[in-house]
């Protein structure tokens, strides 16, 4: 009996191993592939080009590491989160444009960046990084304060020309470098004032806004505006001004003529029918914004050893590049560089460059508003003021304010104080 037993269990082993071994493969499963470890390999930043810091919105920046992809749209880089524009890529570097910051308010931002690729599971490890402004807001004014000219000291005070909501003038104040408005000079006869220059002595020249043919002087120190000079011609209207070199006073506007006033309040004339907006004297020669009925050209006038204003020529056609936008005003850089703030929402300030190329400034960067004037400080800051508005892409309202430009460069000599 033991041995039959043992015969049958024998048989019932072989007829179960011969149904449940000899069978099709089971169906694979979706997790029998799933890897114990990170996937491909994780990016890895050495450094980061310039190192430290740099300009948001503005510079580029290079970032070498290991196991980047060569396919630019597979890498990822990111700032404090923020997703970061890589301009080209290969596998051990990556050029990306620096972020913008979240506010012109902030005076910078420090954060990390990181990158990831599509080949890898894992993000690579993170470097703090500073981010500067090149555009801060350096003064808020409130919704009754409208500026509108304004001109900067060696002492890097502003002096900015005023009216309230309603249109009615509040006179001349000075902003300190540390944001104080304080007064400087009451209202004249004045709404508010188109230009103004410091000249020798201290005094504030300046110009009225219903272009009238006299310049006005406010005494050293602020005080009560009264007249400088008077034009000759008495159908002229000044619109704007600027010293030259020898501390001769520059004066143009819709007139017939441009006319020069000597130190010893002497007045000379020199044919030229136009309507200048702003004028600028940079490198032996006065510039002239020209406003025609075809549109807006920037004028070049040679000043000769004597002191006389020589022939103009055509130094750029605005209009011709930029359309019909106003060029409000006109500065310099130290090297040439020709800056023109104008009324175009989207591009309020253009460069032209000495070879006559020419471009936006800080492209995306400037909030959507008019630049209504300009100036350069002693500090190497370009500042502007912003015109008040709303944002055409997303509604936000956009305060006027001055703001402070890093350029990083000098503006031209600026002559009469």
């Amino acid at each position: 009996m033991k041995r039959f037993y043992k015969i049958f269990n024998s048989l019932l082993l072989i007829i179960l191993l011969s149904l449940f071994g000899c069978g099709e493969e089971p169906t694979p499963s979706l997790f029998n592939s799933v890897p114990t470890g990170p996937i491909g390999a994780t990016p890895v930043i050495t450094s980061i080009t310039p190192s430290d810091s740099a300009r948001a919105g503005v510079d580029l920046l290079t970032i070498a590491g290991s196991n980047f992809s060569s396919d630019i749209n597979r890498n990822f880089v990111f700032f404090n989160g923020r997703s970061v524009q890589v301009i080209s890529a290969s596998t051990t570097s990556l050029v990306v444009k620096a972020p913008k910051l979240l506010s012109d308010t902030a005076r910078f931002e420090v954060g990390k960046f990181k990158v990831s690729t599509l080949d890898a599971e894992l993000y690579s490890n993170e470097v703090q990084y500073k981010l500067k402004p090149v555009i801060f807001q350096f003064f808020k004014f409130t919704q009754f304060q409208k500026p509108y000219s304004f001109v900067i000291d060696a002492s890097k005070n502003i002096f900015i020309s005023m009216t309230n909501d309603l249109g009615v003038g509040i006179g001349v104040k000075k902003l300190t470098p540390s944001g104080q408005l304080l007064d400087y000079a009451p209202k004249g006869s004045e709404t508010y004032w188109t230009a103004m220059r410091f000249g020798p002595g201290g005094i504030l020249i300046t110009v009225r806004q219903d272009n009238v043919r006299a310049l006005f002087q406010i005494p050293a120190g602020g005080g009560t505006p009264s007249t400088y000079v008077v034009l000759p011609n008495n159908s002229a209207k000044i619109a704007s001004i600027d010293f030259d070199a020898n501390n001769n006073l520059w004066v143009g506007g819709n007139n017939t003529a441009i006319y020069k006033v000597k130190p010893d309040k002497s007045i000379t004339s020199y044919n030229f029918t136009g309507n200048i907006t702003a004028l600028r004297f940079y490198n032996g020669n006065l510039y002239a914004i020209v406003k025609t009925d075809s549109g807006t050209l920037i004028q070049s006038f040679p000043i000769d050893a004597n002191g006389d204003l020589g022939n103009p020529s055509l130094y750029f056609d605005f209009s011709k590049s930029y359309g019909s936008q106003n060029v409000n005003a006109i500065e310099f850089s130290s090297d040439g560089d020709m800056f023109l703030a104008t009324s175009d929402v989207k591009n309020p300030i253009i460069i032209v460059h000495a070879d006559k190329t020419s471009e936006t400034l800080f492209p995306g960067v400037l909030a959507a508003s008019p630049a209504l004037f300009l100036g350069w400080g002693s500090d190497g800051y370009l500042y502007y003021t912003r015109a008040q508005g709303t944002n055409p892409s997303t509604g936000e309202q956009i305060s006027q304010s001055i703001l402070r430009l890093t350029i990083q460069k000098q503006g031209a000599p600026y002559y009469g104080q």
